[in-house]
């Protein structure tokens, strides 16, 4: 049928330009993801398309949704817990259009990987360009002379957006790699990508994002065996970068160093004393409304309360760690699917290197590694965080499901 021809590759642009959306800032990703989902339901209810529902994945995510609902509706601030929980399932609707389209073009994951790898470098060329000048390509200035942003806001995220989509990135260049026979392009790419990807993650000035970028660097080496050894003297020369960048930028150093071991109370005093009220704070709420919470998004009204005041800092728009937040949020219910989550992930990365290291037999593809990589450095909990139901944090989130749910129900792989 003609008209479905045309709507197909609708959202195939969608998807094509939404990387470069996400880079932008939170309002261009959300509004492709929300009409990419109200798309992809209506052709699914046209049509019957029942296996995109029908799994123990969408089960999962549903029964989450739905309880963030509850949640919200038995909360004292329910219309301002409603913000964030009555049109999250577009994120999830989001993420099974990608896996619908992926089914309807075999070609589309090669043709996507061009745009996808593109735009990952040119997101890592911008932040160098921003951080050498002081200015990117489109001509923000970062408001803190030690971060750089996002291409066309000041919002300070690069470098969440370049770590936590990163093995997304590598997953697709080894598909590249194996696609197109063509290894010393393949082997520029990942040349580049390994380096500076690791000088951007730790100039941005983002620890949270330059930790993780170690946590996925050690489980790449461990678990991936696509470009292993290649990873790792790529590593030694970005290590003796990173040194020389320290040793003679004296603000990256007080900021990714000297600020950082005063956090960690190893030269101070004090453990990160803007965090440890809100935490201390989460906590008290969460043994307060232990079951369901106090309803998502609702730390900041909550927080004003006297008996959680632990002093000036303890207000904040978030718990800025994901499992408090939730578990003062949702409660205990909430927390359990967070938790299931980051259990399945790690029960799946590390089934699969204790096969390949004890059996050599391999249970995932390297592809598919890279995508569970995606969802363990989310899910890891010992980080700050962003707000977890902020919208363009979860773009981030939910990019890399659709590739996975595809790359378990294609029967072709």
């Amino acid at each position: 049928m003609y008209y479905r021809d045309k709507i197909i590759s609708f959202l195939r642009y969608l998807l094509y330009i939404l990387p470069l959306a996400i880079l932008t800032g939170p309002f261009f990703g959300d509004l492709a993801i929300s009409v990419m989902g109200l798309i992809f339901l209506v052709i699914c209810v046209r049509e019957s398309l029942s296996k995109y529902f029908f799994n123990k994945y969408t089960y999962f995510f549903v029964l989450f949704i739905l309880y963030l609902l509850f949640s919200s509706l038995i909360s004292d601030f329910t219309l301002i817990s409603l913000e964030a929980s009555l049109f999250y399932f577009r994120f999830l609707l989001f993420s099974l259009c990608i896996w619908f389209l992926l089914d309807e073009d075999d070609d589309l994951i090669n043709k996507f990987s061009y745009i996808f790898i593109a735009t990952v470098f040119f997101a890592i060329l911008n932040g160098l360009m921003q951080y050498i000048v002081g200015f990117n390509f489109f001509g923000i200035i970062s408001p803190n002379e030690n971060r750089l942003t996002l291409l066309l806001s000041e919002k300070l995220y690069l470098g969440g957006f370049i770590v936590r989509l990163l093995p997304l990135c590598f997953g697709l260049l080894i598909l590249f790699s194996r696609t197109n026979n063509k290894k010393y392009t393949s082997l520029f790419l990942f040349l580049f990508l390994f380096i500076a990807s690791d000088l951007l993650v730790y100039i941005t000035g983002e620890r949270t994002a330059f930790l993780l970028l170690i946590l996925l660097t050690i489980l790449f080496i461990l678990l991936i065996s696509s470009f292993r050894y290649f990873r790792i003297i790529c590593l030694v020369f970005s290590i003796i970068a990173i040194a020389l960048i320290t040793n003679f930028s004296n603000d990256i150093k007080e900021r990714n160093i000297n600020h950082t071991l005063r956090q960690l109370a190893i030269t101070s005093d004090t453990y990160s004393p803007t965090h440890v009220p809100i935490f201390i704070a989460s906590w008290k709420i969460f043994y307060d409304n232990i079951l369901f919470g106090t309803g998502p998004k609702t730390y900041r009204e909550v927080c004003q309360k006297e008996k959680y005041n632990i002093n000036s800092k303890t207000c904040s728009t978030h718990s800025h760690n994901s499992y408090l937040q939730i578990l003062s949020e949702t409660g205990i219910v909430g927390f359990l699917f967070l938790l299931l989550a980051f259990l399945y992930t790690s029960y799946k990365l590390f089934g699969h290197g204790i096969n390949v290291y004890l059996y050599n037999k391999k249970t995932l593809s390297d592809f598919q590694i890279c995508i569970l990589i995606c969802f363990f450095i989310t899910l890891w909990p010992l980080q700050p965080t962003m707000s977890f139901f902020n919208n363009w944090i979860n773009l981030v989130y939910y990019f890399p499901l659709g590739f996975y749910l595809h790359s378990i129900y294609n029967n072709k792989n």
